[in-house]
């Protein structure tokens, strides 16, 4: 289980991109809900995505252009959209299809999209009791309770967290630049044998 909980981390800090998300906007029909569901223990344990508590609410639709092409999009929380049996998505705008309800517009730290499927989302489909969908082209997993709807920001939390995992990559990476390593490990044996004379 901690090996699927790496590879899901992995997949989220690799292949997963906001630019990949392009495949939601509304060039055909419209994203169906396939189920709905809540986030149980064993998903948790098996996954351990950080962004989801147990027993969040989830939502799952799908869409297809042709036996070829098969689109997946997971919500997690509730959201303006979480009501939608269809919904359409034109720039970063997601809401219900043919409704003037605002919905919502989704800002990159709250979604992921993928070129590909994974354990995760068909074991997502799995515990909803929907069917799974071994072969999707392309998969988008939105987090609703990234964004503040009253601030309009993504939340405190979310913009320490990055800025705290970017400085630690960075430090990562400075210390295994080996001109750099060098020259601080010689530092670090100067200062316990003492000053060369």
């Amino acid at each position: 289980m901690v090996i699927l909980a790496v590879i899901y981390q992995e997949c989220i800090e690799t292949g997963a991109s906001f630019y990949n998300c392009e495949f939601l906007i509304a060039t055909g029909p419209p994203l169906q809900l396939l189920c709905s569901g809540h986030y149980s223990s064993e998903l948790k344990l098996r996954y351990r995505d950080n962004l989801v508590d147990t027993n969040a609410p989830y939502r799952i639709w799908a869409r297809s252009y042709s036996s070829y092409m098969r689109q997946i999009f997971v919500s997690f929380y509730e959201s303006p959209i979480s009501h939608c049996s269809n919904i359409t998505c034109h720039l970063n705008w997601l809401h219900c299809d043919k409704s003037e309800m605002f919905g919502i517009i989704v800002h990159p730290e709250e979604i992921h999209c993928f070129r590909y499927t994974f354990s995760y989302v068909r074991d997502l489909q799995q515990a909803c009791n929907a069917h799974v969908d071994e072969s999707a082209d392309y998969v988008g997993i939105h987090y609703a309770n990234l964004f503040d709807l009253n601030t309009n920001s993504t939340t405190t939390i979310l913009r320490k967290g990055s800025k705290l995992a970017m400085l630690l990559k960075f430090l990562v990476l400075l210390w295994s630049w080996k001109p750099l390593n060098l020259v601080l490990q010689m530092a670090l044996n100067r200062s316990f044998i003492g000053p060369i004379i």
